[in-house]
């Protein structure tokens, strides 16, 4: 029957809660590759967002610094 009969709760079971523009996301968005082992994820945003940085790493891998999890598209600057 898959993953739609669980109620997994991400932020309790993985410790990291899906906020912003990662709320809507589904699950196959993030956890690419099938596999039977233990499903880890990186917790850190340039885990996945290296490849999308238009900083290219100038400012460091701290994203959440400056940046919050609202949106993707465009930077929602902290102030």
């Amino acid at each position: 029957n898959g993953w739609a009969l669980w109620r997994f709760d991400h932020a309790k079971e993985a410790r990291y809660p899906l906020t912003g523009a990662h709320a809507g996301l589904s699950c196959h968005a993030c956890h690419t590759a099938k596999t039977a082992a233990k499903v880890t994820a990186p917790t850190a945003c340039i885990g996945c967002h290296k490849a999308d940085d238009i900083h290219q790493g100038a400012f460091g891998s701290s994203c959440d610094q400056c940046h919050t999890t609202a949106t993707f598209r465009q930077g929602s600057v902290r102030r």
